[in-house]
């Protein structure tokens, strides 16, 4: 488990679980060209987060807590994305209201948008908000949402 609790802890959890995967595929008769994340809801953001910054370099990589390990040759972007409910747009007010629902989520000042993205708030969800960081090459993508049922 990566160190940080906070953004961009889990999404550097999730880069790191594909290169360990990709690492150890012929020990468990995987194929390395064949790794695909799966995530739901908040699980979808880790895993769309995950395959965004894969390849990040510089001050991002360095946030991320990228270090050297036996792992670190391997790519740490999935060959496939698959998310359902995803939470990746994280800057922009959630569509709800003019849906006319009621928001489901917010990242308030304080409270769980500091929880999760710590004192500077919106400056991070800005640099950790998958949607504002696709890559040019992104692996295939099979994503879902639902609505509710009131049936």
């Amino acid at each position: 488990r990566n160190h940080m609790p906070r953004m961009p802890g889990p999404l550097a959890d999730g880069v790191q679980a594909v290169r360990l995967v990709r690492a150890m595929a012929d020990d468990v008769g995987a194929n390395p060209k064949c790794i695909a994340l799966l995530g739901f809801s908040s699980g979808a953001h880790v895993s769309a987060g995950a395959t965004v910054f894969a390849n990040a370099t510089g001050p991002i990589a360095h946030d991320l807590g990228f270090q050297e390990s036996p792992q670190s040759c391997e790519s740490g972007m999935p060959d496939a994305l698959l998310t359902a409910c995803a939470a990746c747009c994280l800057t922009v007010p959630m569509l709800a209201p003019a849906l006319g629902l009621e928001p489901v989520l917010t990242f308030e000042t304080g409270g769980r948008g500091e929880a999760l993205f710590g004192a500077d708030a919106a400056r991070s969800r800005e640099q950790w908000s998958p949607d504002l960081h696709v890559p040019t090459q992104p692996p295939p993508l099979f994503a879902f949402h639902s609505s509710l049922d009131d049936t």
